[in-house]
C-alpha cells in the first residue's frame, strides 16, 4: 500500500534519482578500475633505467597493456599515436614516448588506448 503523503510524481521522480545514483556509483567504479591500470602502467615504467632507452615492440604492449598487433596496426597508420624507431626491420619504441602516451591519455587527451 502507497503512503498518501508520496504522490505518482514524486515516487517517479525518487525512482529516477535512484537509477541515476545507482549508474554514478558504476561509473566511479570504473574510474576507479581505470586509476588502478594507470598506476600500474606507471609503476611498470618507472622501472625504466632512461627515458630515452629504447625498448622492443612486445616490452612496449606489455607496459601498454596492448597487443603487438595493435602497436603494429597503429604503426601502419598515417599518424601512430606513439613515435617508432625502425632501423633494419628493427622495432624500438622510446620510454620518454610511452610515458607521453599514457599521459596525454590521464590528462583527457585523445588517447588511442580509449578506443583501442
Amino acid at each position: 500500500m502507497r503512503s498518501k503523503l508520496l504522490d505518482k510524481t514524486t515516487a517517479e521522480l525518487l525512482g529516477k534519482i535512484a537509477l541515476q545514483e545507482k549508474l554514478i556509483g558504476e561509473l566511479l567504479s570504473r574510474l576507479d578500475e581505470q586509476d588502478q591500470r594507470m598506476a600500474e602502467m606507471e609503476r611498470r615504467l618507472s622501472r625504466a633505467v632512461s627515458p630515452s632507452q629504447l625498448v622492443s615492440e612486445g616490452r612496449a604492449a606489455k607496459l601498454l597493456g596492448l597487443s603487438t598487433q595493435t602497436l603494429a596496426r597503429w604503426r601502419k597508420g598515417s599518424r601512430p599515436p606513439i613515435p617508432v624507431v625502425a632501423r633494419e626491420g628493427v622495432i624500438r619504441y622510446r620510454i620518454a614516448d610511452i610515458e607521453m602516451f599514457i599521459h596525454e591519455g590521464a590528462r583527457g587527451g585523445k588517447s588511442a588506448l580509449r578506443t583501442a
